[in-house]
């Protein structure tokens, strides 16, 4: 199983770029508001703050990496991210290694550390099989802290 995404410290920004209200994007990070797994996969929601814990002024587009290339990346709406993993049906277990970065404006990408459970992570471990009858998907090597059988898990971006 991957349990890879050790504590880290948070990344320098690359270069001076600030948002136009001085926030710095290195003083930022996405912090997961929402862990769920259903029938449908494990759903994850991350709203981007500052170090107090506030939500981030500007509006960045948060953008997902994967070592793994059968992960397809994404980037998602402003200042937050839904994260939706789901194994194929029959697939072999996939591992990756996931990151992400923000940028304003089109300006640089710059690395963003994620929070989970008051800890912060420089990028996360990412395990998913299909079990024939179950889905498992985990992170850091832990499951979904809200387990649901059948049904949706809530959402305020909900893809269907």
């Amino acid at each position: 199983m991957c349990n890879g995404g050790g504590e880290v410290g948070l990344y320098e920004s690359q270069g001076q770029f600030q948002s136009n209200n001085g926030e710095e994007p290195r003083n930022l990070r996405l912090v997961r508001q929402l862990d769920c797994q259903d029938s449908d996969g494990r759903h994850s929601y991350y709203r981007l703050q500052d170090l107090d814990g506030n939500d981030a002024a500007g509006n960045y587009t948060v953008s997902e990496h994967h070592t793994n290339p059968q992960i397809v990346p994404s980037s998602d709406f402003p200042s937050q991210f839904e994260d939706h993993i789901r194994p194929g049906i029959f697939s072999p277990p996939v591992q990756s290694v996931q990151s992400f970065t923000i940028s304003l404006g089109g300006g640089p990408q710059t690395p963003v550390s994620v929070r989970i459970n008051g800890k912060d992570y420089g990028s996360l471990g990412v395990f998913t099989r299909w079990n024939k009858t179950q889905i498992v998907v985990l992170v850091n090597g832990q499951p979904a802290a809200d387990q649901r059988q059948t049904g949706n898990c809530p959402g305020p971006n909900r893809r269907k």
